[in-house]
């Protein structure tokens, strides 16, 4: 220590002293001595603590006390420390750093280039030496997903550790970047030499250990009526289907999901008294629903085509009659509906429909195609769009929805017709900005065989594919595909096999994945029904079985979660024996991860042993999934469903 410092001390000393002295009743007893400091040898901006000695006066002798000299001296001491501490200005004592040296990142959760990270686990950085808190923020301590952009959190900060909370739950199979950067500064201000980065991927879900009613009624389901499921693609899913609420009656009910929260208390959705069968739902990003149902009233005797919207959380008062009947004698029966709803809020529902001639002979169908358009403002249009009209003697398909982000979209099904009868593919093309829909053809080979289901996705830039089934002479069974990018590709076959495909209900589900194109179909490859699947990301791949081939497996439907991931789930013949009340038969899945660009080995997913059939699935933001399905008891022949259930994949 210099000479000049120990002055300083002392004269800091000595003020403490007085100080002390003055507050216990003067100084008459306090002896104080000074060493002179000529205050030429301390920094030259010391200014008024170096003067201080000088002002005090000379130093008194042995046994002499001045108050005066003893408190300029103390002050000027007192201002020479200062001065050496920050110039002089203020006289402040700095802290000085506990450690010495730049902080470091010593350890990180979850550690770096870990694969199975916990997707709500928070994320902490310890440091080597405790922090300036001030420094800890939400621009100095960051996460960041595989694109790039920000993940939503909360950032705190306490005992050498920066905790990062994130706002939700992470992506299942997401990749993560933990950012922090050079702002970060100890408790003495040092900063970190460099910025520190990690890296980890988080883990798949697994489906709960039991699944769990979608409603408290025991009351009598529609065993005509599969359940229908659609999502926000963010945090929500709805839920739909047809029970009896009371009497004889079939009514809709809906059931909110919301992630964080479950399931809410079923609300019943048609608003006329008629036995309703056939619901459907759509929703869109901001949470809107379309609800779409066939509704026969015992009065009348009519059938008709509802449809009821949830915007903004708020059910409209009524449900609306959709279908416009055309001028005709005969009765008219619609089915099969389906419904859309975009992000601007219009909302499209597109039936199939026929009525009998039977004064014709021999007597005769009539079947066509429908649709119809409401804006966000819940005005519908003024009258039905024709898809397909009715002709002689046909015979049609359910129809399917795909739109894209900006409201365009496509009506796809099968028709058939003609002398003689021939089975063509039929794919509408609607456009927003006209509100018309419009033929957008495929060269489909007009093929043998019925009408069947088709499958058909859109991403959100609006390129589409269409998968069909084409029948030769009933000995041929191809599964075809088109490939839509301002026009439809030429169809290929994407089968691998020859044999009869399924069609019950659905025949092949296609869904975009976020970086490609997946379809789904059942197919005989021998004996069992097997699922199948296809990709198309350039071109299409090889068809390759994804269920275990051990079981009659029908009725795939597919999700995805916008990042290449996506979950196909089926339902298949149980290894149980069949009892008089139950033909038991598993919900069963398959994962197909982007990564890997593969599927992973089948498994059951439905763990009770019941006549399980027709499930679906839906899947969020953050990659967790929900699948819903029907289970039936048999009473002779005929199976009813006696209950609705779901599973979360998370």
């Amino acid at each position: 220590m210099s000479y000049r410092n120990r002055t300083g001390l002392c004269g800091l000393l000595i003020a403490c002293t007085l100080a002390v002295a003055s507050a216990c009743g003067g100084l008459d007893s306090v002896k104080v001595v000074v060493t002179p400091d000529d205050g030429g040898a301390g920094n030259p901006s010391g200014g008024n603590g170096a003067s201080g000695s000088h002002q005090g006066g000379a130093a008194p002798g042995a046994g002499e006390t001045s108050s005066a000299s003893g408190a300029a001296g103390a002050a000027g001491a007192a201002g020479e420390a200062g001065a050496e501490a920050n110039g002089g200005e203020g006289g402040q004592i700095i802290v000085p750093d506990p450690m010495p040296g730049a902080p470091t990142v010593v350890a990180v959760s979850p550690k770096d280039k870990l694969i199975g990270a916990e997707p709500t686990a928070p994320i902490r950085i310890s440091f080597s030496e405790p922090l300036d808190p001030a420094s800890v923020t939400g621009d100095s301590v960051q996460l960041k997903d595989e694109s790039g952009a920000l993940v939503s959190g909360a950032v705190s900060y306490a005992d050498a550790v920066a905790t990062f909370t994130p706002a939700g739950r992470l992506n299942l199979l997401g990749n993560y970047t933990v950012n922090v950067s050079a702002a970060v500064t100890d408790a003495g201000k040092t900063a970190m030499e460099a910025p520190f980065t990690s890296s980890f991927t988080v883990k798949d879900g697994v489906w709960g250990k039991a699944e769990a009613s979608l409603t408290t009624s025991t009351l009598a389901f529609d065993r005509s009526s599969p359940l229908a499921l659609a999502t926000d693609g963010a945090s929500r899913a709805t839920a739909v289907w047809a029970q009896i609420t009371s009497g004889s009656t079939y009514d809709v009910y809906a059931a909110l999901f919301v992630e964080g929260k479950g399931w809410g208390a079923p609300t019943k959705i048609n608003t006329n008294t008629a036995s309703c069968q056939y619901p459907t739902v759509a929703m869109n990003a901001s949470g809107n629903v379309i609800v779409g149902w066939i509704e026969y009233d015992a009065t009348t005797l009519l059938y008709s085509v509802q449809a009821r919207r949830s915007i903004a959380g708020t059910w409209d008062a009524t449900s609306t009659k959709i279908d416009i009947p055309p001028t005709t004698t005969y009765t008219v029966y619609p089915g099969d509906v389906v419904v859309a709803i975009n992000a601007n809020g219009h909302a499209h529902v597109a039936w199939d429909f026929y009525y009998y001639d039977s004064a014709a002979s021999p007597a005769v169908d009539y079947y066509g195609v429908y649709a119809r358009h409401v804006d966000a403002a819940g005005v519908w249009d003024a009258t039905n769009a024709w898809l397909t009209s009715a002709q002689v003697g046909s015979s049609v398909s359910p129809p399917a929805f795909a739109f894209d982000a900006a409201g365009n979209g496509f009506a796809a099904y099968q028709f058939t017709a003609g002398t003689p009868l021939k089975t063509n593919t039929i794919v509408q093309r609607y456009l927003a900005a006209t509100n018309k829909w419009g033929t957008s053809a495929v060269a489909s080979t007009p093929s043998d065989g019925y009408a069947q289901p088709v499958g058909v996705a859109t991403n959100p830039a609006g390129d589409a594919v269409l998968s069909w089934e084409r029948d030769t002479a009933d000995t041929t069974y191809d599964l075809m595909g088109s490939h839509y990018s301002k026009a439809w590709s030429a169809p290929v076959v994407i089968s691998t096999a020859t044999t009869t495909i399924s069609s019950a209900r659905t025949m092949a589900a296609a869904a975009w994945t976020g970086t490609s194109f997946l379809v789904a179909w059942a197919q005989s490859a021998g004996t069992p029904y097997d699922i199948y699947a296809n990709e198309y990301k350039t071109g299409w791949g090889t068809a390759a079985i994804i269920s275990d081939g051990n079981h009659t497996s029908v009725v795939p439907q597919i999700s995805a979660d916008g990042r290449g991931n996506a979950l196909a789930v089926w339902y298949q013949q149980s290894d149980t024996a069949a009892t008089t009340t139950v033909f038991p038969y598993d919900v069963a899945f398959s994962r197909f991860t982007g990564a890997a660009d593969k599927w992973t080995d089948p498994a059951r997913l439905s763990s009770a042993v019941a006549g399980y059939r027709y499930p679906q699935i839906v899947t969020l933001a953050d990659g967790t999934s929900i699948a819903a399905w029907q289970r039936t008891v048999r009473s002779g022949k005929i199976s009813n469903v006696n209950g609705v259930f779901e599973n979360d994949f998370q």
